[in-house]
């Protein structure tokens, strides 16, 4: 069964530290959004803006699967809040293209210094838990294979 839209990541600055939740996102055919909301104590903020996709692909680069690298998101990211940031991958995947991944960076200052972190988000083409998702109930490609 696929999880709810948009896919939501949380980002937690706490004791200097930053954790980011779930560690990688996954988007697929059925949810292409993302929502990231952003948490902070006092020992540390979030610069603006707080997510970005800087990866140094060139524009006209075609996708590349997640065993080539990273892609360039060729989506949207948008600040909807003051501690809220939303995306759209605006890329669904046709059935039975390879997985594309993307790198994204956090923009955040610990004691006043600019810190980066850059966690990843998977674009499938399968929703998880379905019969095309090689991980998913079925572990096939749906199509009356079986997988050995």
């Amino acid at each position: 069964m696929p999880g709810p839209c948009p896919r939501t990541i949380t980002i937690t600055i706490h004791k200097g530290n930053i954790s980011v939740y779930p560690s990688s996102a996954n988007i697929d055919t059925d949810c292409q959004q993302i929502q990231w909301n952003l948490v902070s104590d006092p020992s540390g903020s979030f610069r603006t803006p707080a997510i970005v996709f800087p990866w140094p692909v060139p524009p006209s680069a075609p996708p590349a699967p997640c065993s080539g690298g990273y892609s360039r998101w060729r989506g949207t990211v948008t600040q909807t809040g003051p501690m809220q940031y939303e995306g759209d991958a605006t890329e669904p995947l046709p059935s039975g293209a390879p997985a594309l991944c993307y790198k994204y960076n956090v923009n955040w200052e610990k004691g006043g210094v600019p810190q980066t972190f850059d966690p990843d988000i998977k674009n499938d083409p399968y929703p998880p838990g379905s019969d095309d998702d090689e991980n998913g109930p079925g572990r096939g490609h749906g199509h009356g294979h079986d997988k050995k």
